[in-house]
């Protein structure tokens, strides 16, 4: 066992969490830490409760959870606020920046009749809906996802190079198969998913830990973000595995990219663009959380029926891959 990857499960996350939390205005991240390392927490228990030929190596997810959380998620980021200027520079011209104005409004706060008026205006406009089709759902959507098929492809290219080596210590090399198994996909696009999703769950939660948000709301927000967008991105990943899995040994082709990123992609971005119509039925060019009860909850099950049908499509393929290990 690396020592190395051995302090980054020990040290790492913990290490993290309490600077944080110190210099987090309030107490917030202190008080969800628990909830915060639970799917990370989940993920191990579940890896360890794994049979031993479907194991990964331990060390090599900490380190692919670590570059995810770190580099990938500022990649990611980093490709996300290029393209947003971009695209509504494209759509808006000369009033882009107003516009992005209206759209990172995060909050509702009390305004005048002109302002509410103002955000009806940029809803009804087709750049708005257009900007919503591309940035949120495709964009935003398609580079998180393409962020955990890298996790695929570096297992992909691990078990290529480890395959001759395997080979030749091996009488009868025909027991190792040309491509990982169903499982491996499965452990390491969930590590993937887990690391981005968690440290965006922090970010998020740093976000709301000010005085002026209720510790009702800030509790509800708190556990929608952790555990129903993170049950949202831990979904998508377990599809984009099962497709991959799926393909058996592909070339990794601009067509099998498609094949594999596809469904999660439209998955992730429809459920991005759901919230933010939602959002806009409530007068908000971008995403505000609504206030209402009577708001929270048809939005609640919108978002479940889109995790149910994805989940549904998962087992479906999961299970087309197990009865295709049972025929053979």
């Amino acid at each position: 066992m690396s020592q190395l990857a051995k302090a980054i499960r020990w040290l790492g996350m913990p290490t993290f969490l309490a600077a944080i939390s110190y210099t987090s205005p309030g107490n917030l991240i202190a008080l969800t830490t628990p909830l915060i390392a639970t799917p990370t927490l989940s993920l191990a228990y579940w890896h360890h409760r794994q049979p031993k030929e479907n194991q990964v190596d331990l060390d090599t997810l900490t380190y692919l959870y670590t570059f995810t959380a770190t580099l990938g998620l500022a990649l990611s980021l980093s490709a996300q606020l290029l393209l947003t200027p971009a695209v509504s520079r494209l759509l808006f011209g000369k009033d882009w920046r107003d516009y992005l104005r209206a759209f990172m409004q995060t909050e509702i706060k009390p305004g005048t009749p002109e302002i509410a008026a103002a955000n009806w205006a940029w809803i009804a406009r087709w750049q708005h809906w257009v900007f919503l089709a591309t940035v949120p759902t495709f964009l935003a959507g398609g580079v998180e996802e393409i962020l955990k098929y890298c996790a695929i492809a570096f297992l992909r290219r691990k078990h290529q190079k480890q395959q001759p080596q395997q080979q030749s210590r091996e009488k009868d090399s025909s027991r190792r198969p040309p491509h990982p198994s169903k499982s491996h996909y499965l452990q390491y696009a969930l590590t993937a998913s887990l690391a981005y999703c968690t440290m965006e769950s922090i970010g998020f939660i740093r976000t709301m830990d000010r005085p002026d948000i209720s510790p009702a709301k800030a509790t509800l927000m708190v556990c929608e973000r952790i555990f129903i967008g993170g049950l949202g991105h831990c979904l998508t990943s377990c599809l984009l595995a099962a497709n991959a899995a799926s393909l058996g040994d592909y070339r990794e082709g601009v067509w099998d990219w498609w094949r594999i990123l596809r469904e999660p992609i439209l998955f992730h971005g429809g459920f991005n663009l759901v919230l933010f119509a939602l959002s806009g039925w409530n007068g908000n060019v971008g995403w505000v959380h609504p206030d209402s009860v009577w708001q929270i909850v048809p939005m609640l099950g919108v978002v479940a029926g889109i995790q149910g049908v994805l989940f549904w499509r998962f087992r479906r393929v999961w299970r087309s891959l197990e009865a295709d290990e049972v025929g053979k």
